[in-house]
């Protein structure tokens, strides 16, 4: 039986929870690249290959925070404008500028208001008061080594 070190905390589930649908609307166009060898740059002879990527399409992303403080809902917005915004790629072959997102998104929060973010990050007014509150809540948070109880 293993003993427990003091210092050590117990694991525990993520309070962020994302899901993903398939890509849906999307053109599939066959592409031929060829291998770079990483160490020196160059092209890694022989190494010709094809590919199918997806191009534009749609796709639904979920991004559930369970319980979450204001600092948390702060956070998460800002990730989604970066994801709004193509500043953070996600999936395979981002080196060579796939999985940029651009879009909109349908916000709920523990208020249980819905907002709503349009093309180009537009939101009403109001609405911009109350995200700007969450981040300022997010960005006032004390920044400490030591575990800060829920």
């Amino acid at each position: 039986e293993k003993k427990q070190n003091s210092s050590s905390t117990l694991p525990n589930a993520s309070k962020l929870h994302v899901s993903e649908n398939f890509i849906s609307h999307s053109n599939a166009c066959r592409q031929t690249r060829i291998a770079i060898d990483c160490f020196t740059g160059g092209v890694v002879s022989g190494a010709l290959f094809d590919e199918q990527v997806e191009a534009g399409g749609e796709v639904i992303v979920r991004l559930e925070f369970r319980n979450p403080s204001d600092a948390e809902i702060g956070l998460l917005l800002l990730l989604l404008k970066d994801l709004l915004t193509g500043e953070i790629p996600v999936g395979g072959a981002v080196s060579v500028g796939r999985g940029v997102f651009k879009g909109v998104a349908s916000v709920s929060l523990k208020d249980g208001k819905r907002y709503e973010i349009g093309p180009d990050l537009q939101v009403q007014e109001e609405v911009m008061d109350d995200f700007n509150s969450y981040i300022k809540n997010f960005r006032e948070y004390p920044l400490s080594t030591e575990e800060v109880p829920a």
